[in-house]
């Protein structure tokens, strides 16, 4: 049976306020096989966003390797399968809805011609509407976003 994610001594690697490291990842090796449920347990700041972000090709690892449905983490390949729906990030608050779509629609390689129709396909779909497009994802509720 071939794994659907392989982790061969991942690490994740930052640098803080005066040039010291911190390691969110630390040497990290794991197996998931087809048919096998996973998850991330753990305490805030143990590292199971940052791994998922690596896996996703949304933060580069420092060191280590990683497969997805058998291709390397990173590949255009591997992103076109899989999918990720987390809590809602802090750091797009600022973005309007259009921006955000526009930024997600890009991630699956579509042109800004098919982003642009498929944006207007989208929030009709979920009851938005049109004028949507400009308003702040901050000044959404938790079930809009």
């Amino acid at each position: 049976m071939a794994s659907h994610i392989r982790i061969d001594g991942l690490t994740k690697e930052y640098r803080i306020y005066g040039g010291k490291k911190f390691k969110a990842v630390d040497s990290l090796n794991l197996e998931i096989e087809k048919g096998e449920i996973f998850g991330l347990l753990g305490p805030n700041g143990a590292g199971k966003t940052t791994t998922l972000n690596m896996l996703l090709g949304f933060v580069f690892p420092t060191s280590g390797k990683a497969w997805v449905l058998g291709q390397r983490i990173g590949k255009v390949g591997v992103k076109r399968r899989i999918s990720s729906l987390s809590e809602f990030p802090a750091t797009c608050e600022y973005l309007n809805v259009e921006e955000m779509l526009h930024f997600y629609g890009a991630l699956f390689g579509l042109s800004k011609r098919e982003r642009n129709k498929k944006i207007d396909e989208l929030l009709e779909v979920v009851g938005l509407g049109r004028e949507a497009r400009k308003r702040k994802l901050s000044d959404l509720s938790k079930g809009m976003r």
